[in-house]
């Protein structure tokens, strides 16, 4: 078990792919190498529990932020989405692993066997409160194994929909801008990405659109040159901040 201060936040940021961990003081400064596994395919609700509850055991932060590749209203989920998918990134659903992630309570299930204050939140939410500057409307884009949403006005995360698994292009918003079609074919990937930043800016007039995850750092605010919205890349620290941020309100 790590040592630390009574002040310090262990931040568990589940992926499609890996799950990564790190504790972070009250700066959101890491305090240690950032640790990564990967996540069972599918992964039900009691599977990822378990994991999350031994990452848990191991550290000693009394106050811990998880945050999830799914939609997620007040640590409920909706739907399991990609944790759901049977082999991986774009595959089928499996039918039985979802059903058991719509409504499922997990932040609450994670509070009462961990004993330690819990705040489960989507992992786009979780990003956007890490790196938005906090004037006007700014929306996040998630470019990691899938693709991620996020949207604050003055700070403040916005409800909006899940798009990951919804229709776009020939495919759906996973399917075509998620790590498998970057890897598939770079240029088609940018260009598909620069007509759905386009489109959600016009959608949620956006003043500001901030680039997180692994893939952001494959991009520039230049490759975004003709969109009316002030581009910014924040990488994969922001959800670290976000946590930090989610304990000092």
């Amino acid at each position: 078990m790590t040592e630390g201060s009574t002040g310090d936040i262990l931040v568990i940021d589940v992926g499609a792919t890996s799950i990564k961990s790190g504790v972070v003081n009250s700066e959101g400064q890491l305090l240690h190498a950032v640790r990564k596994r990967k996540t069972p395919r599918p992964c039900a609700p009691s599977e990822l529990v378990k994991i999350l509850l031994q990452r848990i055991g191991r550290e000693t932060p009394t106050r811990v932020v998880v945050g999830i590749p799914t939609e997620c209203r007040d640590g409920v989920t909706l739907v399991g989405g990609n944790l759901s998918r049977a082999r991986g990134d774009n595959t089928l659903i499996d039918t039985n692993c979802e059903l058991t992630w719509r409504g499922y309570r997990l932040q609450e299930e994670l509070t009462k066997k961990s004993e330690r204050e819990v705040v489960v939140l989507n992992d786009a939410e979780l990003a956007a409160v890490g790196c938005v500057a906090g004037v006007g409307k700014e929306l996040v884009l998630a470019l990691g194994t899938g693709f991620g949403v996020a949207l604050t006005s003055d700070g403040v995360v916005q409800a909006i929909r899940d798009y990951g698994d919804e229709s776009f292009e020939e495919g759906t918003y996973d399917s075509r801008l998620g790590e498998d079609a970057r890897r598939a074919d770079p240029a088609t990937w940018r260009s598909s990405l620069y007509r759905a930043a386009k489109d959600l800016t016009q959608t949620y007039s956006a003043e500001s659109v901030w680039l997180v995850g692994g893939n952001a750092k494959r991009l520039s605010p230049q490759d975004f040159e003709g969109v009316s919205a002030k581009f910014r890349i924040a990488g994969n620290g922001a959800p670290f901040l976000g946590a930090t941020k989610i304990w000092k309100n």
